[in-house]
């Protein structure tokens, strides 16, 4: 296997050439997700956002307006720092011997979130400015669909979601920690990333593609940060992903 490693703030990278295999995954999703978000733009998101906006209410809006928060990236990155600093000093101390390799593991995982939380978000907060999507608000307000590219108003960035980025940036990373529970974490993601339509935050196009952004954002970046062992799912046949 053709490895190099190098280190960067005491956290050991790895970069393994047998493992870029994400890419030709990744462009391959790349056209039914932009196929879906554009047919979705045209036949479903404005009628879906109407149905929402008419049947979520009461307590129901309620749990899912609590459920939308852990889309907030803030709690996210201060955990992965805290993650970081406690498992250098735990390496560092020498005091724990036999959970090094875990603190390793957890530094490198941690590190790929943070990488790749700020790439997607990068990603994603340009494409708010050149789409210029008009949020749902605007829809039932004033009537206002569609998209006034090259914008900075809060109003015109509703495209694509960075809640849905973030939650599937750090749902990816935890299944690729824990892949016998990927499923039940990806769906987790999924429906924290639902609320945003629910709520009419944002339509579903916005979702998808934000979605697809975090996903694709950790699985370009894991090669260069993991190591082997630490995401066994990495070393899986794409089939079987």
């Amino acid at each position: 296997m053709d490895t190099q490693s190098i280190a960067v703030g005491g956290v050991e990278l790895a970069r393994e050439g047998s493992r870029f295999f994400a890419l030709p995954l990744i462009v391959q999703v790349a056209a039914p997700v932009l196929l879906f978000a554009a047919a979705s733009t045209i036949a479903i998101d404005p009628a879906l956002a109407t149905l929402m906006k008419a049947n979520v209410t009461g307590v129901p809006a309620d749990i899912m307006r609590a459920l939308t928060d852990l889309g907030i990236g803030t709690g996210y990155v201060v955990g992965a720092l805290l993650l970081i600093i406690f498992a250098t000093i735990a390496r560092r101390a020498h005091f724990a011997p036999r959970f090094e390799a875990l603190f390793a593991r957890a530094q490198r995982l941690s590190f790929l979130f943070l990488l790749s939380l700020a790439a997607s978000g990068a990603i994603v907060n340009l494409m708010k400015i050149l789409a210029g999507r008009h949020r749902p608000r605007d829809l039932f307000g004033r009537s206002e669909y569609g998209f006034e590219p090259f914008q900075f108003r809060h109003a015109l960035d509703s495209f694509p979601s960075g809640h849905s980025q973030t939650i599937f940036v750090v749902t990816t990373v935890l299944a690729l920690a824990l892949p016998k529970r990927w499923r039940s974490i990806s769906l987790a993601g999924a429906m924290i990333a639902a609320t945003r339509v629910v709520m009419t935050n944002h339509y579903l196009s916005d979702v998808v593609v934000g979605s697809y952004i975090g996903i694709a954002a950790v699985l370009l970046i894991a090669p260069f940060v993991l190591r082997q062992g630490d995401a066994p799912m990495l070393r899986r046949p794409l089939s079987r992903l």
